[in-house]
């Protein structure tokens, strides 16, 4: 979220609200490719000293253009991550969204459309944290599986599959950025 604070922070008047700016129009087939490297790559390339860049900026474009292409490239490196680990162990069985993501419903859409697949929405805010303490009693030796630790089941979102095809052309010209810039 450190990016779409960044954006909204440099483009909008503090009087505009997150909402406000995702209710705006925008052209989302035609919006420029962000690298979402501000604070360096943390994966998959490891690269401490790659910087956050746009591609295929157009004069048409508008600062809530500019707001989405963040979204959409911070999506599209945390995609790029899941499928270098879905390599290295196979296809996970639920993907749950938890976090930043979950205070905009079109974020949290946005992400399920890139996957393409169903996801869960946490009923806790921070899961992912409650997920490290989860493996750090599994180290520790105080549960035995980390299978034994559940967590309520959320609310389903569903990938709109019309936007899918959209999608996977757009992480196409992002993986493309991405290795130009390396």
């Amino acid at each position: 979220c450190n990016c779409i604070d960044w954006i909204k922070g440099k483009m909008f008047d503090k009087s505009v609200s997150y909402s406000d700016i995702e209710k705006q129009d925008v052209d989302i087939k035609n919006l420029p490719v962000f690298m979402p490297f501000l604070y360096g790559e943390r994966c998959p390339g490891w690269q401490d000293s790659r910087l956050a860049s746009f591609h295929d900026v157009r004069a048409s474009h508008k600062p809530a253009d500019f707001y989405y292409s963040v979204m959409e490239g911070v999506l599209f490196n945390i995609y790029h991550c899941y499928k270098s680990l879905k390599t290295l162990n196979g296809e996970p069985n639920k993907i749950k969204l938890s976090g930043g993501i979950l205070n905009s419903r079109m974020w949290t859409q946005m992400c399920c459309d890139i996957f393409g697949k169903e996801m869960e929405i946490s009923k806790l805010e921070q899961t992912s944290v409650l997920g490290g303490v989860v493996l750090a009693l599994k180290v520790l030796g105080i549960i035995n599986d980390i299978k034994e630790f559940s967590f309520e089941d959320g609310e389903m979102i569903y990938p709109n599959h019309e936007k899918r095809d959209m999608y996977t052309e757009k992480f196409q010209k992002y993986k493309y950025w991405y290795e130009k810039t390396m």
